[in-house]
């Protein structure tokens, strides 16, 4: 066989596994599947005290007790996934139900935990809410 059949024989046979493999490869910046944690960062202004920092967690943390779908949150105050340390910062990691175990319709939940997880102490940039609030039917 000649070199010019061979390369155009493979090349043909590269063009139907890459047009396969993007047929069937999932794509997209946020996947399809739920992991079911989402975290929380708290940035309050520059030189808040550690105890400041701890009051507004403790607001947070009360609002989360209501979620019925949050299976168990861990609270980290002092420190943020995102900026670092600091007394100013804290950070809650938060898991959520099995999807077997979370009943209900969402009916718009997340953007309710949203505006009540605003504080006045916080910064003034405003946060829009995330796309994740309204992709699935329990409101997370």
């Amino acid at each position: 066989m000649s070199h010019k059949l061979i390369t155009f024989l493979l090349l043909g046979i590269f063009c139907i596994v890459l047009f396969y493999l993007m047929k069937t490869t999932p794509s997209g910046l946020i996947p399809n599947e739920d992991t079911g944690t989402f975290f929380i960062t708290v940035e309050l202004s520059p030189g808040t005290s550690l105890e400041q920092t701890d009051s507004v967690m403790d607001q947070i943390d009360h609002i989360l007790v209501s979620v019925p779908v949050l299976q168990s949150r861990t609270r980290i105050v002092g420190t943020s996934l995102i900026a670092g340390s600091g007394s100013s910062y804290g950070t809650f990691i938060c898991r959520l139900q099995d999807w077997s175990d979370r009943k209900g319709k969402g009916g718009g939940r997340c953007e309710q935990y949203h505006r009540a997880l605003i504080c006045q102490d916080t910064s003034d940039q405003r946060c829009p809410y995330p796309d994740f609030c309204t992709s699935d039917d329990t409101g997370f």
